[in-house]
């Protein structure tokens, strides 16, 4: 019998040290593999559960962990490789222009998500904007404020195809 262990990168844990510390515990403990979570159409529940907490990207927490084991299995319970989740509306046009119709918007989740969920759309990257602006972010670079949350996701949305 093998036995795995869930690392908490969807936990909220601020020190990212002591999620990424939990890889090689878990090996020197004997554990067979570790495995992190990926959420897509329950980012809701997520953003509720996290408010503003963090929730560490699952590639980027296993690149890591895969340079500081050797001998555990690596994995991801869920994935979705096509969900970006960018912060600034430069990371967002630049995802659009890479991706150009390939991707699709979610801006409120309440058009798309039920569309991915009955599986009626398979659009190849979902981008998220729904962070794009947060209150009290400023672009890198810029002296205007990006528009913060409380104007909703169709004026986020605007803001984002307006923006030079």
């Amino acid at each position: 019998m093998r036995f795995g262990v869930t690392i908490p990168n969807n936990w909220g844990i601020a020190d990212p040290r002591q999620v990424l510390a939990m890889g090689p515990l878990a090996e020197a403990l004997g554990y067979d593999s570790v495995w992190v979570m990926d959420h897509l159409l329950n980012s809701g529940y997520i953003r509720e559960r996290l408010d503003d907490k963090p929730y560490y990207h699952p590639l980027a927490t296993l690149s890591y962990l895969a340079a500081t084991t050797k001998r555990v299995t690596l994995g991801t319970s869920v994935l979705v490789l096509s969900y970006h989740d960018p912060l600034t509306v430069a990371e967002a046009l630049g995802l659009l222009a890479r991706h150009g119709d390939e991707a699709r918007t979610l801006a409120g989740g309440q058009s798309l998500v039920p569309i991915l969920d009955l599986r009626l759309a398979r659009p190849g990257q979902v981008i998220d904007i729904n962070r794009v602006g947060r209150a009290g972010h400023h672009e890198s670079g810029s002296r205007r404020r990006v528009p913060d949350r409380s104007s909703g996701p169709p004026a986020r949305a605007r803001a984002l195809a307006a923006d030079p």
